[in-house]
């Protein structure tokens, strides 16, 4: 087991590999305030890219090692020359799942309760969390939408590993990781989106300010979890 506590493991050890068949997932894409990005990038080794960002809201329900929702902000980012994907938001619905993706491969992950349903005209997508935090998204099944291609894998995540006996950070590991080339793909849409965000002070993705909304794509398909790709990689310790 590789979790705490080791008799009672949080979350199935090992994690990968896992499977997610039928997977649905709602993407709205907008551009986002650059200074404020500027500002928080600086933490970090990446390069700001593209001037678009996602709204993410999957499914992942039918997860075989563990059930839960995930919503989350992404930007596209660059290290060293390679493009990729920056979580500086994410949100799931079960801690096994938040400890497992922050512990193992360091995304930034919080508890919020969260839906992802279709309707007739449409399908929305929302997260909400006792502090105030809400961001709910829509895309417009009727509306078809062209959409810039933004590179949002692999995922680049620093995992930030605290002092046990004092303020700071004792290490920071860059971690990589891509399970996109076994994703299989069912079927995909693209469409009109809109965004609502009310951020807090401990959530201010508010600042963002997804003024301007691009447009939305709904994706169903199975998602793999596997030895070769399912685990991350260091690629930079500090």
């Amino acid at each position: 087991m590789n979790n705490a506590p080791l008799h009672a493991p949080l979350y199935p050890s090992p994690f990968v590999p896992y499977e997610c068949l039928g997977q649905k997932s709602l993407a709205v894409y907008f551009r986002p305030n650059r200074k404020i990005l500027e500002e928080w990038v600086r933490t970090t080794p990446y390069k700001l890219e593209e001037e678009i960002a996602a709204v993410v809201a999957t499914d992942f329900s039918s997860c075989d090692k563990l059930g839960f929702m995930d919503f989350s902000i992404i930007v596209p980012v660059s290290y060293e020359g390679k493009k990729g994907g920056w979580y500086v938001f994410e949100y799931e619905n079960n801690d096994a799942a938040i400890a497992a993706g922050r512990e193992l491969w360091g995304y930034p992950k919080k508890y919020a309760s969260i839906t992802l349903e279709e309707q007739d005209d449409r399908i929305i997508g929302k997260a909400q969390r006792k502090d105030g935090l809400m961001i709910e998204i829509a895309g417009e099944w009727e509306e078809e939408n062209d959409l810039e291609e933004i590179t949002l894998t692999p995922h680049f995540n620093i995992r930030t590993i605290p002092n046990p006996d004092k303020p700071g950070v004792w290490k920071h590991q860059l971690i990589e990781r891509n399970t996109a080339p076994d994703f299989n793909l069912l079927r995909s849409k693209t469409m009109k989106g809109s965004i609502k965000i009310e951020g807090t002070t401990d959530n201010p993705v508010h600042l963002l300010d997804t003024g301007d909304v691009l447009g939305a794509c709904f994706t169903e398909g199975d998602f793999f979890a596997t030895e070769k790709n399912g685990w991350g990689k260091v690629i930079k310790e500090w």
